[in-house]
């Protein structure tokens, strides 16, 4: 019963890991569903936030990814600095204010600026959790629990696709 007990422990310290994962993704694919919304050419009751055009729709998208691109120079030094753990909670606190400036939108630069930031939170975030992952699994079930942030990856994108805006 021992040997389960511990298996379970590491099953539910991945899941809860991953779950910055999911959040990630859900963002990775946020632009997907509301670009239609968002965008200028689209005349409808249900228009959301601010009307962009399609080079400002081209900032948002890819904004994300030039934070993500940031993050690598001082992701190994946080996350030796301050533990695996700690980074994960760190990360997890850009969330929150990031989904409340976009959910604001009253400026254009609030969405730039939480698109740029959670590209940072999600470099940091796929740094940290696989070496956290590898570091509290038992070799036994490393692989399994290794391939747990995919999967929370695929759900997030699949629950922000399908929830939409």
């Amino acid at each position: 019963m021992l040997i389960n007990t511990i298996y379970l422990r590491q099953f539910l310290a991945t899941n809860t890991a991953c779950l910055i994962l999911f959040v990630c993704a859900c963002w990775v694919a946020w632009p997907s569903s509301v670009n239609r919304k968002l965008s200028k050419s689209y005349d409808d009751k249900d228009h959301i936030g601010l009307r962009l055009d399609e080079v400002q729709i081209t900032w948002v998208v890819s904004l994300l990814d030039l934070g993500n691109a940031v993050s690598p120079i001082f992701s190994s030094f946080i996350i030796n600095r301050i533990g695996r753990k700690n980074t994960l909670l760190l990360v997890s606190l850009f969330f929150l204010p990031t989904w409340l400036m976009v959910w604001d939108s009253s400026s254009l630069n609030y969405i730039y600026t939480a698109r740029f930031l959670i590209g940072v939170s999600k470099g940091l975030a796929f740094t940290a959790v696989p070496v956290y992952i590898s570091e509290i699994a038992d070799h036994k079930i490393r692989g399994m629990l290794g391939s747990t942030g995919h999967t929370f990856m695929t759900l997030g994108l699949l629950f922000s696709l399908c929830v939409g805006p």
